[in-house]
């Protein structure tokens, strides 16, 4: 079980960050309550700066990723759209036209930014065992054409970093889960923390 960790939230990007379950419901049906009960400290945003300092360094992860990912997919899709006119997705021709408005130079910034990101996570290791913040921003959506919103994934995209999305709540029935965040190459530890939470932390689940 870890002693500590630290809550993230991508600021705007994301839309339900845990302790705002804590002030919308009783404290005994939320995550962080229970999590308390179990001995574990969560460490906010405006508990330190470093914290406060890595929101902000993933604020644009999705479009980091997404852009870096259409940079770097552009030759490829345009050796598919060339040799099979007409027979590849809406979704890969979309990537395609995105990279091909990218410049090297846009390209060269995500990575940069990418690779602050990466600096700023190193830099909260010593205050807590693993970071935790939700799985997803809610439920998934009904029926098959879409997994919802990837915000609480393209961090980790960024980052390198190992995540565990733990089964320990729910929210209005369906199943969102707490994501454990470990350090780069700290994929042991990271899913050794994850597995503790789940054999020691009760269930939540909240309307």
């Amino acid at each position: 079980m870890p002693d500590r960790l630290a809550e993230y939230a991508g600021h705007d990007a994301v839309r339900r960050p845990l302790h705002q379950l804590q002030g919308e419901r009783a404290a005994d049906a939320s995550i962080l309550a229970v999590l308390g009960d179990a001995g574990v400290e969560v460490l906010r945003s405006t508990d330190d700066p470093l914290i406060e300092a890595f929101e902000r360094g993933i604020v644009e992860a999705k479009a980091i990723t997404t852009d870096i990912c259409d940079w770097e997919n552009r030759w490829s899709f345009e050796n598919l759209v060339e040799q099979y006119p007409g027979k590849y997705s809406d979704t890969l021709y979309e990537s395609l036209q995105a990279g091909r408005k990218l410049s090297l130079e846009d390209y060269r910034f995500r990575l940069l930014q990418r690779k602050e990101a990466k600096n700023r996570l190193a830099a909260i290791a010593p205050l807590a065992d693993a970071l935790i913040s939700l799985g997803s921003p809610g439920p998934a959506p009904r029926g098959l054409g879409s997994t919802g919103d990837s915000v609480f994934n393209s961090p980790t995209s960024i980052l390198g970093a190992p995540a565990v999305t733990v089964p320990i709540l729910a929210i209005e029935g369906m199943p969102v889960g707490i994501q454990i965040v470990g350090q780069r190459h700290a994929d042991a530890r990271t899913a050794g923390i994850a597995r503790g939470l789940l054999e020691t932390v009760r269930p939540v689940s909240v309307d």
